[in-house]
């Protein structure tokens, strides 16, 4: 990881940080994840996307309720032409409600539960989109806990009708469990 950015991480995951963030957000006591999960540095290539999805709610490890999402955004220069923006959607919708392009040093912060839906659908245009991705947790159940440990995708942005669809559907899931489960298995096999 690169130096300034080990920092920057070091920070969102701090104490001050977090008391800042438990006031912002209402909710008490958030803790950081320290093994960074999914989270720390997310770089889309070109022709990249998300599909939209609801993220997972609870850990493997130490059973805590994922409750806080917060992107800082780190492309110098983006544009509109450049795709990738975040997409907020209306689950019930099932539409796009809001788009946040990823500027430079912009910071976007929502809560985690199984209505908020968001992705990426606009492929990524002639460079790479780059980010930090955070979660926070609570010990705690939330009063309305609405999720389980799947990260669940919109079925339809998986495009396709029939066999074709349901076959594109399958290799996409079984890709991206790979992917999850390999980037796992390097977090132990990395260089010291």
């Amino acid at each position: 990881m690169p130096k300034p950015l080990d920092r920057v991480i070091m920070e969102l995951n701090s104490g001050p940080f977090l008391s800042w963030l438990s006031e912002l957000t209402e909710i008490p006591q958030l803790l950081p994840d320290p093994y960074l999960g999914g989270g720390g540095l997310h770089s889309t290539g070109p022709g990249g996307i998300l599909v939209p999805h609801t993220d997972f709610h609870t850990t493997e490890v130490d059973h805590y309720y994922r409750r806080i999402n917060l992107l800082l955004y780190l492309n110098d220069g983006w544009t509109e032409s450049h795709g990738g923006a975040l997409e907020l959607w209306d689950k019930e919708k099932d539409r796009v409600v809001r788009e946040i392009w990823p500027e430079f040093g912009r910071c976007v912060i929502f809560q985690t539960d199984a209505d908020s839906m968001h992705g990426s659908t606009k492929p990524v245009v002639g460079r790479d989109r780059h980010s930090i991705a955070m979660y926070y947790y609570t010990v705690s159940r939330p009063e309305r806990f609405s999720g389980d440990g799947s990260t669940h995708w919109r079925s339809k942005s998986l495009a396709g009708e029939g066999v074709p669809g349901l076959v594109k559907r399958s290799a996409y899931r079984l890709l991206m469990a790979t992917s999850y489960r390999i980037s796992k298995l390097a977090w132990y096999v990395r260089p010291q």
